[in-house]
């Protein structure tokens, strides 16, 4: 992509392109044993069977956490450590890696504290929460990059970036967005832009940045056309197939640009539901009223599954290759408590507990929208001077601006998830809004789990341990 440059650092942004996204192919499946065919299926796993028992209530809380883990732990490990410094064609140099770093783990830190503090703001509302840590990670993430002082520490409190360097978290970012988008058996796209107004002049080196290691499409465009809302939005729908339409519905007249990161997935189940087992059944939403609602159904399901005293839990894998999979985890108590103890030390130690079994997965299908303000949520998990005068964002602008402060005025987050007998599809988007002011399985016991009632699910890659998206559903009726 070609930039006209003038001296000093100060950039002109070019137009944004954005690519078509390609179908995702079906899977073939074995009617009667409900197995994906020999020739695309991977080695089963298993699960054990016990009845699923009612609570005191009707727990009628769907805490739905969609977590979609999809990188690669080891293999990054390789890549960091075989890195090797060169320029990059605009002239940023991509730094040598001497360390291996678990960016995912800060993001998935990041998201479960950012779900919680959401869970908890609608338990009485019983709303469910969706939202992909993933997409707000990373558009924070770009931004980090024009933020200084005390506005940049709490950023990186906010991410858990506070032992990483900057030249880390964006070459780890990249690593990170390349492994994503190469995926091969699955759809999976994470897409960033700038849209920079054009009565200011930007910093190069931020522009260069955000090319480099973020892939970003840069433009520049007039805040005072109203088409430009439209060019903008337009983008977004590309960017997730349709999936989410627009994301803004106006630009703040002092604003220095709009940062979009989109991220879209759509993936087969490895072992689909059959349609003519699906039937409407009972579902207990937490405000105690019982609805019909469409369920799915396996039995003799084989897969990874886990049961306490507190849960039962079952990894739901993806694809032919089974690298990325939801997890469900259907808590035997109040979801709400559920919630509040969960981090990703707890969500760790689930997952641990997983064992190959057999066993039949009812699963309710459902769609879910959610739609955040962010900018009223991250302040109270303490990013509070970036929405304040005292932020400090200059550096995404030449020092010629001679501006007082740039701050973000807004930050919005959309998510879409939909679940049904073939699979999953699911996008979420993230915009910030700166302005500038001034094998066999073994003979054992099957298990038995029916989804009525408050119960947890992530998608989850085996390799890299991200959360692209985390939610809870609180009641189908909405």
């Amino acid at each position: 992509m070609e930039k006209e440059t003038t001296q000093d650092s100060k950039t002109t942004i070019p137009e944004v392109q954005s690519e078509p996204k390609e179908d995702l192919q079906p899977v073939t499946q074995d009617p009667e044993t409900q197995q994906i065919s020999p020739e695309v299926v991977m080695d089963s796993e298993s699960v054990i069977n016990q009845p699923v028992k009612n609570k005191n209530k009707l727990l009628m809380i769907i805490l739905v956490l969609l977590l979609i883990l999809i990188g690669a732990g080891g293999f990054f490990g390789y890549r960091y450590y075989q890195s090797m410094q060169q320029p990059a064609e605009n002239g940023v140099t991509v730094p040598v890696q001497t360390e291996e770093v678990d960016l995912s783990k800060s993001h998935n830190t990041f998201g479960f504290n950012l779900f919680k503090k959401l869970a908890s703001i609608t338990t009485a509302e019983d709303e469910n929460v969706f939202i992909s840590p993933t997409s707000i990670s990373v558009a924070l993430s770009m931004i980090y990059n024009a933020a200084d002082g005390e506005t940049k520490e709490e950023l990186s409190s906010l991410l858990g970036f506070q032992n990483l360097s900057t030249d880390n978290i964006n070459q780890n970012t990249k690593d990170l967005l390349d492994s994503f988008n190469s995926e091969s058996d699955i759809t999976l796209h994470l897409l960033n832009s700038l849209w920079g107004n054009k009565v200011f002049v930007f910093n190069q080196t931020f522009i260069d940045t955000l090319e480099t290691y973020y892939e970003a499409e840069v433009s520049s465009v007039d805040f005072a056309d109203p088409n430009t809302v439209d060019t903008i939005n337009g983008w977004v729908n590309s960017a997730t197939s349709g999936i989410i339409e627009s994301v803004c519905s106006d630009l703040p007249k002092d604003g220095t640009n709009v940062l979009i990161n989109a991220i879209y997935f759509n993936a087969r189940w490895s072992s689909m539901f059959l349609s003519f087992l699906s039937s409407d059944l009972p579902f207990n939403n937490n405000d105690g009223e019982v609805v019909i609602h469409p369920f799915m159904k396996q039995t003799r399901y084989r897969g990874n599954y886990a049961e306490t005293d507190n849960y039962q839990a079952i990894r739901l894998p993806y694809g032919i290759n089974e690298e990325v999979a939801m997890i469900i985890v259907l808590p035997k108590f109040d979801v709400d408590e559920f919630i509040e103890n969960i981090d990703l030390d707890a969500w760790n130690s689930i997952l641990e507990q997983f064992e190959f079994k057999i066993g039949t997965i009812i699963l309710p299908k459902f769609k879910v929208e959610s739609n955040y303000q962010m900018d009223e949520i991250l302040p109270l998990l303490g990013m509070i001077k970036s929405f304040t005068p005292e932020a400090d964002y200059l550096n995404m602008l030449d020092d010629s601006s001679n501006l007082p402060y740039v701050s973000i005025e807004e930050i919005i987050h959309k998510a879409i998830i939909e679940v049904d007998e073939e699979g999953t599809e699911a996008a979420a988007v993230t915009a910030i809004l700166p302005i500038a002011m001034g094998g066999k399985p073994p003979e054992l016991p099957e298990f038995y789990m029916e989804v009525n009632s408050p119960f947890i699910f992530a998608i989850q890659d085996e390799q890299s341990g991200e959360i692209l998206f985390i939610g809870t559903i609180k009641n189908l009726s909405k």
